[in-house]
């Protein structure tokens, strides 16, 4: 639960949040009343959500927008292994080849999510979905 108090405190928009961040509709439903003046209590009269769900709802699109901003990073070498050993146990040793022939058609730094919808083009359903879950593990996407 939340302390009495927070419900009361003017709200703001998570770190990193823009309006271009893509969130479910039930978050955005909280954060177009999110405008630094607001409270919990208010928002919660004006959504409809109660006051927990109004700060709950302003973690969820924390985390929304942290996941945003990683896949929105430059992949660098270490994060290309991660990439490739993730890949590596779904594909097996074709994995290298997939991830290097990708890097080599996107831009000088292509971002994380250009890569892994660049390499995700070239996977079965199956892989991935195993794919993605490893990913996920790893705290990739």
């Amino acid at each position: 639960m939340t302390a009495g108090g927070e419900v009361h405190q003017p709200l703001r928009w998570p770190e990193g949040l823009s309006d271009q961040t893509a969130l479910p509709y039930s978050l955005w439903k909280v954060l177009d009343l999110v405008d630094g003046n607001r409270s919990a209590m208010t928002i919660s009269t004006l959504s409809g959500y109660t006051p927990e769900q109004v700060l709950e709802a302003l973690a969820r699109a924390q985390q929304w927008a942290q996941r945003d901003q990683q896949l929105r990073r430059v992949v660098t070498p270490d994060v290309a292994a991660e990439v490739t050993d993730c890949l590596r146990a779904v594909m097996g040793p074709i994995a290298n080849i997939i991830v290097e022939e990708a890097l080599d058609e996107l831009e000088p730094e292509p971002a994380v999510n250009t890569l892994l919808v660049r390499i995700s083009g070239e996977l079965s359903p199956q892989h991935l979905q195993s794919f993605a879950q490893l990913l996920q593990q790893r705290g990739l996407t």
